[in-house]
């Protein structure tokens, strides 16, 4: 952590021991006026990492109310939303089911780096976590929201296989590009973990579908876990191989695949 960031968390952490809305206020302004935020730009995963995550956690005390902090996630600079995020995901996490609804108005947020603080707060947490993290991803996955549908499948990583299965299963059939591309990368990071033979069997069935969801399917196999399975990822490629109109994106997996194989 950086001198700045170091002091920015500092101050923020003694308003949040006091707890009063002017002395909260008075820090946040300090933190709203740096010039890394001040700007309202796109904040990537490493900065959420060493700033938005720290100044969030600062803020998970007690004695600051939930109505400043819900105050506090509709503000115009996303990193002031971002930092909302991670301290309400901090109090969901220690017993504070009912915040579970400012977050899935977070899960929304217009803005990817918001919603990627928030997801990064309810991952990295200390604890065991995983039962309250998925009875939100089985909450959100049917909001009318496809951000919101998209974030349920990035708290899914963490949970069993079986009990991820209804959310990944009701995702497949997705055609929002951004709930897609969060099924994909929650297969592979469960494939990574394990699951591989398992996944493979689920597209497996969902490649022997009347209309299979294609762009999900070879981009799943397309990830290095594969290797171990080329067997039935082939199997699968020469069922989806039926319809011709597959033809490029089954190039592309083999194309992929000899790059693992060359690496």
């Amino acid at each position: 952590m950086n001198a700045e960031i170091h002091e920015l968390v500092t101050d923020l952490k003694a308003a949040a021991r006091i707890g009063r809305a002017d002395t909260l206020n008075l820090a946040l302004d300090a933190v709203a006026q740096w010039d890394r935020l001040a700007a309202n730009q796109n904040m990537d995963a490493s900065f959420i990492q060493q700033a938005i995550l720290p100044l969030g956690t600062a803020l998970s005390s007690p004695l600051v109310k939930r109505s400043w902090l819900r105050e506090l996630a509709d503000a115009p600079l996303a990193a002031l939303r971002a930092i909302s995020a991670v301290a309400l995901s901090n109090l969901y996490l220690t017993d504070e089911p009912s915040v579970s609804t400012d977050l899935q108005s977070l899960s929304k947020d217009e803005r990817a780096d918001v919603r990627l603080s928030l997801v990064a707060a309810l991952r990295q947490a200390p604890g065991d976590h995983d039962a309250r993290l998925l009875r939100l991803a089985q909450a959100w996955h049917t909001a009318s929201s496809p951000r919101t549908r998209a974030t349920a499948l990035q708290l899914l990583a963490n949970a069993t296989f079986e009990a991820a299965l209804p959310v990944l299963i009701a995702a497949h059939t997705e055609d929002n590009r951004e709930v897609r591309r969060a099924l994909v990368d929650t297969l592979l990071e469960m494939a990574a973990a394990g699951n591989g033979q398992a996944i493979i069997q689920l597209l497996s069935d969902w490649a022997k579908e009347p209309s299979p969801n294609v762009w999900i399917i070879t981009k799943t196999l397309s990830g290095s876990w594969v290797m171990i399975h080329l067997e039935e990822a082939r199997a699968i490629l020469n069922t989806l191989s039926a319809d011709r109109a597959n033809a490029k994106r089954i190039a592309r997996v083999n194309q992929a695949w000899e790059r693992h194989q060359q690496s």
